[in-house]
């Protein structure tokens, strides 16, 4: 029995189906040449929890050869798209919205689909017993002993109910997959392999690096596999020192560069600026692609009030600090009251 393991299609997300859906001919190709037996999709196949018809369909027409080759496909619900799959079963495609148990000869899929109280709840109900030579979870929710994990979905206010290593170590499964966080991470508690594939697609900046499947292989024991998936835009953080990696009066033009480029970039901008208010001015209709992390030291801005001049000459002066902890030092001095 073979089965691969994808998460967080967002399929649905504001211009970016295209390359979600030539994402997932990708993963389709690899459940054909690797002899895939069941395509598991740990939630968020759809960025909203009902999607335009349109969007099911052009789904349902990449993953068309797999239910022609008798490839199973199965879905539970994810944050996002919960209240949207119901009824929504189609020949060889299953999607779940509440906890199911299924069975496939020798393995059985425990399902623990996305709840608002948290899909970890029902993962870690007691009464949990092996029954089959394989046991595989999928479940959308957060394992929070990752400190990765933890700090992004907790930034984005998206944590739910958490898992912690020890809860999960004590759990009956070989494979627990994992969906919500958007990065790929594979490892092991106990006995129990663990793994968030993340997107297929990159869809934000907090999605830098090559895109994954895991092929889990149950032979004589249970094994994991990655799967490089690659990607169609990936995202790029590209820091920028003026006066080192470019000129400030050629900022605009190097910006504007970006426009052809496939990608997406976020320019981190450092360094010193004579005038910040016309710099910003001058980048004005940047391409859709590009965005700007201001991390830059206005001169103009210091030279203006006596007391961020006071403090920037004594730190240059005294050689104490390098740009960030000036930068740091001028931002809260801002807000003085003299």
């Amino acid at each position: 029995m073979r089965l691969l393991h994808i998460s967080d299609l967002h399929l649905g997300k504001k211009d970016r189906d295209e390359d979600i859906l030539l994402q997932l001919e990708k993963v389709v190709g690899v459940c054909l040449s690797e002899g895939v037996d069941i395509l598991l999709i740990t939630g968020d196949l759809f960025d909203v929890p009902s999607p335009p018809r349109a969007t099911k369909e052009a789904f349902l027409e990449v993953v068309e050869p797999l239910r022609q080759r008798g490839v199973a496909l199965v879905a539970i619900c994810g944050n996002h798209d919960r209240g949207g799959l119901g009824g929504w079963d189609r020949e060889g495609l299953l999607f779940f919205e509440e906890p199911e148990v299924l069975r496939f000869g020798e393995l059985r899929l425990h399902l623990f689909p996305f709840h608002p109280h948290g899909s970890g709840k029902d993962l870690l109900k007691g009464g949990l017993r092996r029954a089959s030579r394989y046991e595989v979870a999928l479940c959308h929710a957060s394992y929070v002993s990752n400190p990765a994990v933890l700090s992004q979905l907790g930034e984005d206010g998206l944590l739910y109910y958490p898992l912690t290593s020890t809860e999960v170590r004590n759990l009956p499964f070989d494979y627990l997959a994992l969906g919500h966080y958007h990065n790929p991470v594979l490892w092991r508690e106990g006995a129990c392999r663990c793994g968030y594939p993340g997107t297929i697609e990159p869809l934000s900046f907090k999605e830098e690096g090559p895109r994954k499947a895991f092929l889990v292989l149950c032979e004589e024991e249970l094994r994991v596999e990655e799967v490089d998936l690659g990607c169609r835009r990936a995202f790029r953080t590209v820091p920028w020192r003026l006066g080192v990696e470019v000129r400030e009066e050629e900022v605009p033009l190097r910006l504007r560069e970006l426009r052809g480029r496939k990608d997406f970039f976020k320019v981190i901008l450092t360094g010193f600026v004579r005038d910040g208010a016309l710099l910003r001015a001058s980048l004005q209709g940047l391409p859709d692609n590009v965005k700007v992390d201001w991390r830059v030291i206005d001169l103009q801005r210091v030279e203006a009030d006596p007391l961020l001049k006071g403090f920037f000459e004594l730190v240059r002066e005294r050689g104490e600090g390098d740009e960030r902890l000036l930068g740091r030092g001028l931002e809260l001095l801002e807000g003085h009251v003299d």
